[in-house]
């Protein structure tokens, strides 16, 4: 099902943007979050860390929010004071399941959805789904797949690789492969390597 409010992705692609950014477990209201995440202290520390990644945000940008954000409706309180821009939510398993509260703060709520080559996803889909795009995810936390064709944006990964809970669209191109035709060339990417996920040995 897809609900939104104000933008679709083909209106997305109409505006004006200076970046697309990408992110999912924040795990907002986690009393337990700094066991689970190993480089926060407390609660605390993790919305810090979250406020501080998405200050390189503007009105124009968008934010794909790939599940596992709010945990309770008082999460939604630093949702609103996250700077302005076109906020996305995928949901998760463990976000708060009544849609219209999510949708007082988020521009848009869906299952999953598509944007350029890739699935946006909380959890990854199966391979014989992916259908010639690569599939962009969260929910593993410190595991990967050992597949090429899944990026998981867990604030585990992405912290260690990019010091940020955000990713952007071109850091996705670049673990991709693929050809980015403007701006300086980019750093060459170092893989985050994990063992293997259970379900795909």
């Amino acid at each position: 099902m897809y609900i939104s409010l104000k933008y679709t992705i083909s209106e997305i692609r109409r505006c004006p943007i200076s970046n697309i950014y990408f992110t999912s477990d924040w795990h907002l209201n986690h009393k337990n979050i700094h066991k689970l995440r190993l480089f926060v202290s407390s609660e605390a520390d993790n919305e810090q860390k979250i406020i501080n990644s998405c200050k390189v945000i503007n009105k124009r940008d968008v934010l794909f929010l790939l599940g596992d954000i709010c945990f309770t409706e008082d999460s939604l309180k630093l949702i609103k004071e996250l700077p302005a821009c076109r906020k996305i939510l995928i949901k998760g398993n463990h976000d708060l399941p009544d849609t219209r509260k999510l949708l007082e703060v988020f521009d848009s709520v869906d299952g999953h959805r598509t944007y350029k080559k890739y699935w946006l996803n909380h959890c990854p889909i199966h391979p014989d789904e992916l259908r010639g795009r690569n599939c962009v995810h969260g929910h593993l936390h410190y595991a990967t797949l050992p597949d090429k064709r899944y990026l998981n944006l867990s604030p585990e990964r992405s912290w260690f690789e990019y010091g940020s809970y955000l990713t952007t669209l071109r850091q996705v191109q670049e673990y991709f492969g693929e050809e980015i035709k403007q701006g300086t060339p980019p750093k060459p990417w170092v893989p985050f390597i994990h063992p293997p996920h259970p379900l795909f040995k």
